[in-house]
């Protein structure tokens, strides 16, 4: 069981509360393979408070290598490790939720007070919902702050990058961008 995971990237360390990756293949009405291995995108929930993930996002052309480390319970030592090259970052979400446990029961919103909730909407009140930007705007802030009452974790930021290679522990996986 692992108890620590760390971001590398541009000679920066960071540390992951959460993260996930996804691989896809499709696949035809039966089941059946229809297309290669493809990577999806990482998703990963961090300590906020830092620059890189932003000035990164807003560098149309900007590509970096890094790792993802996930060590052991009983030791510092590796236990999985993710590496990847030519990453992009797709979104950025900064999240602070305070919540001091204190329930006004005068003025209660619902079943329990959530001010993210009511910010959330008066926020995407001008939004489409039917738009599938939106729809994952609205799923990664519900992510985040679930995380966030989960763990008492009152700022974190929730990114997303795709990559053209990723290893995974020795497997090797190619997008091949830029080919056909």
């Amino acid at each position: 069981m692992a108890t620590k995971a760390t971001l590398s990237v541009a000679n920066e360390e960071f540390n992951v509360l959460e993260f996930t990756l996804t691989l896809e293949q499709k696949h035809d009405n039966q089941g059946q393979p229809a297309s290669g291995v493809y990577l999806g995108d990482f998703a990963l929930i961090l300590e906020a408070g830092n620059e890189l993930f932003f000035n990164w996002q807003t560098d149309q052309t900007r590509m970096e290598d890094g790792e993802i480390t996930i060590f052991r319970t009983d030791q510092d030592s590796k236990f999985i490790g993710y590496s990847f090259e030519k990453a992009f970052v797709t979104s950025i979400l900064e999240s602070y939720y305070a919540n001091d446990d204190l329930t006004n029961v005068y003025n209660q919103i619902g079943t329990v007070e959530d001010l993210g909730g009511v910010m959330l909407n008066a926020v995407m009140a001008g939004f489409n919902k039917q738009d599938v930007h939106t729809t994952n705007l609205l799923s990664q802030r519900n992510m985040v702050s679930e995380f966030q009452k989960r763990t008492g974790n009152a700022y974190c930021l929730f990114i997303t990058f795709s990559c053209e290679k990723v290893t995974i522990r020795d497997v090797e996986q190619d997008n091949k961008w830029g080919t056909t």
